[in-house]
């Protein structure tokens, strides 16, 4: 399960144009990839049933998001996304920079070519 920030009524207000941008382009990439109706494809919002979480593999050590999908969905598992709701970050600071593709895609070349 994946709970999209851009599902429901809430709506993602005041996220930044780029960070909106760069979602939907990885998001239209993983739609593309996987052919699953998805939203939001950054989310960190992720339930799993049992038998998902042990079957899953992370191949990569940067961000888990992409390849997750693409591992799961090729293993047959299938994805529901539900609303949820988003807010602008208060404290702290963000991984993600503009190098965020350049570490990225390569993760998601990767799982496509595992076995």
């Amino acid at each position: 399960m994946l709970g999209s920030r851009f599902r429901g009524e809430s709506g993602v207000g005041g996220m930044r144009a780029y960070r909106w941008l760069g979602n939907h382009a990885f998001t239209g990439l993983l739609v593309l990839l996987t052919r699953c109706p998805i939203t939001d494809g950054q989310t960190g919002m992720r339930a799993f049933s049992r038998e998902a979480a042990g079957s899953a593999e992370i191949i990569h050590d940067y961000n888990y998001a992409q390849v997750l999908t693409i591992d799961l969905v090729r293993k047959g598992f299938r994805l529901l996304e539900v609303p949820i709701r988003y807010r602008l970050r208060e404290h702290g600071a963000s991984f993600i920079s503009w190098r965020y593709p350049a570490k990225v895609l390569p993760a998601i070349w990767r799982e496509l070519r595992a076995p």
